[in-house]
């Protein structure tokens, strides 16, 4: 399992320490076998109907489908009331996304940290953070970077080496149009991006719940994948989980 996550070779086939994958008319079920082969992701957050009416912030849903509209995982977050009111979008909370099966695959952990500091002196202890495990194992982590315009996002293997590196618009970008975060490697080249959709004023207006297509590019490693989407969610709780934002 270590070897997976820190090589910067495509996995192609089935890896060593994962479980068996279930094949069904060719196409992997389990594990992380639906990510295998696939260049994009759509995150889709699930509208809580109570969330809308009483506008009180329930834990998020979300569906990870593939680019025909399959769903190949399902991801819930878990977080107390307390939390939730009292620290909005930067609580702690944890997330679990299971495959097909309802087994837990993927394990998300953010801690309770501020955000949206300019200065450099507020990295680590006042910026956001998530890390992830898959069947227990490290994967990495996400970091928040402090800019003065840009929002950056450091993503880091287990080795706590960098890997990859996102970077967004200005703020000011963020109405009545898509969101695209650039996702760079160490030298700086595009290999792949993500954009947060906007689906209109109406539902922006009443509803906090928000789609995401993530692009993995050409040959993406597995793991790298798996940080991509955490550092979806963390954009996602980070500057979208208001329905102000």
């Amino acid at each position: 399992m270590t070897e997976l996550l820190v090589t910067n070779q495509p996995l192609s086939g089935p890896a060593e320490g994962l479980d068996d994958i279930e094949l069904t008319q060719g196409r992997e079920l389990t594990g992380l076998g639906p990510l295998r082969n696939v260049s994009s992701v759509l995150i889709q957050q699930k509208m809580s109907p109570c969330e809308m009416i009483t506008g009180c912030e329930v834990e998020n849903k979300f569906w990870i489908k593939s680019p025909e509209g399959e769903t190949l995982f399902w991801a819930k977050e878990h977080s107390t009331v307390f939390q939730r009111c009292c620290f909005a979008n930067i609580r702690r909370l944890t997330m679990d996304i299971e495959d097909q099966t309802k087994k837990t695959v993927i394990e998300i952990d953010r801690p309770l940290k501020c955000m949206g500091f300019c200065c450099k002196c507020a990295f680590p202890k006042c910026t956001q953070e998530m890390s992830v495990r898959v069947e227990g194992e490290p994967v990495g982590k996400v970091e928040e970077r402090p800019t003065w315009w840009n929002q950056v996002l450091y993503l880091y293997d287990n080795t706590n080496s960098q890997v990859l590196k996102i970077r967004g618009e200005s703020a000011f970008t963020f109405c009545c149009n898509d969101v695209v975060f650039q996702v760079l490697d160490l030298e700086g080249n595009q290999v792949g991006s993500i954009t947060k959709k906007w689906k209109g004023c109406l539902k922006e207006s009443f509803s906090s719940a928000d789609n995401f297509l993530l692009d993995f590019g050409d040959n993406m490693p597995l793991a790298y994948k798996v940080l991509l989407i955490t550092a979806t969610f963390m954009l996602d709780f980070m500057f979208f989980e208001n329905g102000d934002n």
